[in-house]
């Protein structure tokens, strides 16, 4: 199945890099997005691919910079199991300025609840050539009944040299969410 995706970017307000979400900004892109969905026993698996025409980018400029969304996916967890776990796999391929890095994470939420980081937290990217690297997040113990969950994968650009500019760039992004029954 082909989709039409858009883009969101995080814009970050100077002087507040350290902070994640501070203003959503849409921005469209004609990448195509394939999905699939199986189900093997209790354990249901999404998986969603996400390649960009145009590189996605993850800027800072001094004080500014962006936080791209690159990938946002939502689960249904199954109706009659009360509380589960889930693995969410990131693979993606970029490239960063040299002596800079990537911090890599991903978080998620219920609608009207506000989202959480997965664990264990960010993970940190650099390579002056462009690399793929695939990450595991997890996060144990969530309510389930049916509940929707929304995963979202975000890469945050960090000044390694310390020069006042940083940037990674990628035009590809997979991610696999895995939701099985705790035990």
């Amino acid at each position: 199945m082909r989709l039409k995706q858009n883009r969101w970017a995080l814009s970050i307000v100077p002087g507040s890099l350290g902070a994640l979400a501070v203003a959503l900004l849409l921005v469209p892109s004609s990448g195509a997005v394939t999905s699939g969905r199986t189900a093997v026993s209790k354990v249901e698996r999404v998986e969603r691919t996400v390649t960009f025409s145009k590189p996605w980018q993850a800027r800072q400029n001094g004080d500014n910079g962006v936080v791209p969304l690159l990938l946002k996916m939502t689960v249904t967890t199954p109706a009659k199991i009360a509380r589960v776990n889930t693995l969410a796999q990131v693979t993606l391929d970029y490239r960063s300025s040299p002596g800079d890095f990537g911090v890599v994470g991903v978080s998620v939420g219920r609608p009207g609840v506000s989202s959480a980081t997965m664990h264990p937290g960010g993970f940190r990217v650099s390579s002056e050539n462009r690399v793929s690297t695939t990450l595991t997040w997890v996060r144990k113990d969530l309510r389930a009944n049916g509940a929707r969950y929304t995963f979202y994968v975000s890469v945050a650009p960090r000044d390694g040299d310390h020069d006042g500019h940083a940037l990674v760039t990628g035009r590809k992004v997979t991610a696999s969410i895995e939701v099985r029954p705790t035990r």
